[in-house]
């Protein structure tokens, strides 16, 4: 098993406790060996999605989890990329964040991590934090570092937002802002051109389209 595969089922088994088991969808065809989207829709979420994809040169593990819009709770970003093997870039980030708790497990990371080579940040990444993870790891043993102390993020991002829906789910919060604040998140995201090319290359333009609208990179309502 891969570190793509292995890392994936080490989230999915993070994040179930709280978000119950995600919808499956396996998209695999002629030039893609794997694709699997895992969606999660638990009351507390807003929209959760995890995704394990590889083709012939390029393998990427992804993951965006939003909570409930009355919940105070960052949005929740992940990606790790490998080109022909080799990781290229490792990135998380709680954005929108205003919870202490959630800001110091970045800190946290930050500080075991400083010595794994950083990566800037992107262009189209204007939306992430101070903070963000923002990793280009040299070795396997550098990748598992990183992953290993990321890893602790996940449960405590969903135990936040569960406890928070639980005590916020009566309240009188508009949400609205929230929602506007995510879908800028969001639209952020969908600048970066080097996943519509990759995708356009081996799905078509129409497909890829539809995936980064519907599934990858879905506006918020």
């Amino acid at each position: 098993m891969s570190n793509l595969e292995k890392f994936a089922s080490v989230i999915q088994a993070s994040i179930e406790p709280y978000f119950g088991t995600p919808l499956v969808f396996d998209e695999s065809r002629e030039k893609i060996s794997l694709w699997k989207n895992f969606l999660f829709i638990k009351g507390s979420l807003h929209y959760g999605h995890l995704e394990a994809f590889r083709s012939e040169k390029i393998e990427v593990l992804h993951a965006n989890f939003y909570a409930h819009p009355l919940i105070n709770a960052p949005d929740l970003g992940f990606d790790v990329i490998w080109l022909n093997g080799t990781c290229t870039g490792y990135f998380f980030d709680f954005s929108n964040n205003k919870v202490n708790l959630l800001e110091e497990h970045l800190q946290r990371v930050n500080e075991r991590t400083s010595h794994i080579p950083n990566r800037p940040l992107p262009e189209w990444a204007s939306t992430f934090s101070n903070n963000a993870i923002l990793k280009r790891p040299e070795s396997d043993d550098q990748l598992l570092e990183s992953f290993v102390y990321t890893i602790p993020a996940f449960s405590s991002w969903g135990s936040y937002v569960n406890t928070e829906y639980q005590r916020l789910l009566d309240s009188n919060i508009d949400a609205r802002q929230r929602i506007a604040d995510r879908n800028v998140y969001i639209s952020s995201l969908k600048r970066n051109p080097k996943t519509s090319a990759a995708l356009t290359s081996l799905i078509g333009k129409e497909d890829a389209e539809l995936f980064m609208e519907n599934i990858l990179y879905r506006n918020l309502e």
